[in-house]
């Protein structure tokens, strides 16, 4: 099987992709896939020098995998990405959250980019022991590099009132390394009088961080009186390095019992303990056991199925996530605690009308701690702060079926109320940013024949706090997506044409925020745009 397509817009951005798979032998007991996907687009918004922001991405799959005998099951794979873009900061905003000059302008500098490239190589096995018992088991490496270039803009006391703002330049590379796998035991069996779905594992994830970063001088930027040039790095200048490795592990066990046919029952507990040393530039250990920590996470459940077409159920966990570093502007590495968190959930799922309407609905509440927040200190630099705690109470449905033979509908609604219920920088009764009460969304499509098919989609989002502060409000907005469809048959190739606009009237709208806060100077910046009206063609081939 092969498909093979591209896309285009109208910026000029264009995407090619081909994706083949089939057997590699006769028997059909070796298989294999390859995706390849070469992407290039184009934004409207505009740098200083008129020029657009660009950027690049390619990506490379390949899977092989086989049968061994009856018992077992392997697979390899490798996949390769490559993603370089110019950077953009997005709109600012004074504190009454007003646009600051041009909302078009890109105040990053054009030379800026951010570079990453990412490779993954690992491997999977499964044992099938017998027919209750399953072994499976999975190692991969990734190894990451970025290469960020930036202008890194700032606000000057004057920037609300003349535009005037500085950028201070850095060239900065890191690299992460990633060892993970895992080890899962699944087994079915009777016991107790109950039927028992059980889990057994253990996964885990070493690792290492480094990071090279020197810095440029601070040039400042009056609008109309041209940009800097291409930052000058001394030689001489000190470089910061920064090295660090890792080591988390996680030991897990589930047990799905079902009563009857009305009652089932979930049970499950999770041990993860992180460790996290510091290194010195020969990689030898400089701080052991900064970071150390560790925890058990519960999980319990009960499901109800009044009849065989719908369940309630009610269920509890608990989650504990290590968190990355931060290394502050002077090569100061900082360390956080786990984000810790525990969720309530009451929820129903129902299938009606022979399984042509699905409906489902739930009630949560979510408590996060050691929540990061973004800030800046007296020298106004942007830092990361740790403290707090979230909570997230809020009701969720959704729909989704055919109406007669033609027609297709998909809604979703969401309510929530988000706020801070502890945190050492007064945000204590605020609402976390980006977080709107009230979100909707319907996709509708309609087959006019076999071959033709029209869709509309609609996106509403409430009003969103755009700074941790709460004195910045981003408008609620709704947006219409709209596309047609058209497949041809022509021997063994199926083509597929499809047209689609994007924010069908052209809607000027703020999609969200970077979450930060108002700086020392009144400005709040990293606040972007929704895209203006886009018109898209793809082209679609399968053979």
């Amino acid at each position: 099987m092969v498909n093979v397509g591209t896309d285009i817009d109208d910026l000029g951005g264009t995407r090619y992709h081909i994706d083949a798979s089939g057997s590699l032998n006769e028997s059909g007991t070796l298989r294999g896939r390859t995706v390849m996907v070469k992407q290039d687009t184009e934004s409207s918004r505009t740098f200083a020098d008129g020029s657009n922001q660009e950027r690049d991405r390619f990506l490379g799959y390949v899977v092989v995998e086989g049968d061994i005998s009856d018992w077992g099951l392997w697979s390899a794979h490798y996949e390769r990405t490559h993603d370089k873009a110019q950077l953009d900061s997005g709109a600012w905003l004074d504190s009454e959250g007003n646009v600051i000059g041009n909302p078009d302008l890109i105040r990053d500098m054009s030379w800026a980019f951010i570079d990453n490239e990412v490779e993954n190589i690992g491997a999977d096995f499964t044992y099938f022991i017998n027919y209750d018992w399953t072994l499976s088991t999975s190692y991969n490496y990734q190894e990451m590099s970025r290469h960020r270039f930036d202008s890194l803009p700032g606000s000057t006391s004057t920037t609300a009132t003349d535009g005037t703002y500085v950028v201070k330049p850095f060239d900065r590379h890191d690299k992460w390394k990633h060892h993970t796998f895992h080890v899962d035991l699944n087994g079915d069996f009777s016991a107790l009088g109950m039927q028992h779905q059980t889990l057994f594992g253990v996964n885990g994830k070493l690792s290492t961080y480094s990071q090279h970063r020197i810095n440029a001088n601070t040039q400042t930027i009056v609008p109309g009186q041209g940009t800097p040039s291409y930052p000058d790095f001394d030689a001489d200048a000190t470089a910061r390095r920064v090295r660090s490795e890792s080591q988390y592990y996680g030991v897990y066990a589930h047990d799905l019992m079902t009563i009857n046919d009305q009652w089932q029952l979930l049970a499950g507990i999770r041990f993860d303990k992180n460790y996290e040393d510091d290194l010195d530039a020969d990689g030898n250990v400089e701080a052991k056991g900064v970071g150390d920590a560790s925890a058990f996470s519960p999980k319990f459940g009960i499901i109800y199925h009044p009849a065989a077409n719908g369940s309630i159920y009610a269920n509890y966990s608990e989650s504990f996530t290590p968190l990355s570093a931060d290394v502050l502007s002077d090569g100061t590495l900082v360390r956080f605690d786990p984000e810790e968190s525990r969720q309530y959930e009451l929820g129903t799922k129902w299938e009606l009308f022979d399984n042509d309407l699905m409906l489902t609905g739930a009630i949560f509440d979510i408590e996060k701690s050691n929540i990061l927040i973004d800030d800046y200190d007296s020298n106004n630099e942007q830092i990361t702060t740790q403290g707090g705690k979230q909570r997230h109470r809020g009701a969720e449905a959704g729909a989704q079926g055919r109406i007669g033979d033609q027609w297709f509908v998909m809604a979703t609604a969401t309510y929530l109320d988000a706020e801070y219920t502890e945190h050492d920088q007064d945000l204590k009764g605020k609402t976390p940013t980006n977080v709107p009460e009230w979100s909707s969304s319907v996709w509708t499509r309609y087959s006019v024949t076999d071959y033709t098919a029209l869709n509309l989609g609609m996106i509403y989002q409430g009003d969103r706090w755009a700074d941790t502060g709460n004195t910045i409000k981003m408008d609620a907005y709704t947006r219409f997506d709209a596309g047609a469809s058209h497949q041809v048959k022509s021997g063994d190739v199926t083509w597929d044409f499809r047209f689609n606009i994007e924010n069908l009237f052209d809607k000027e709208y703020f999609v969200g925020s970077g979450g930060s806060s108002v700086d020392n100077n009144g400005v709040l910046t990293d606040v972007h745009y929704g895209d203006e009206r886009r018109f898209k063609f793809s082209i679609n081939a399968a053979f």
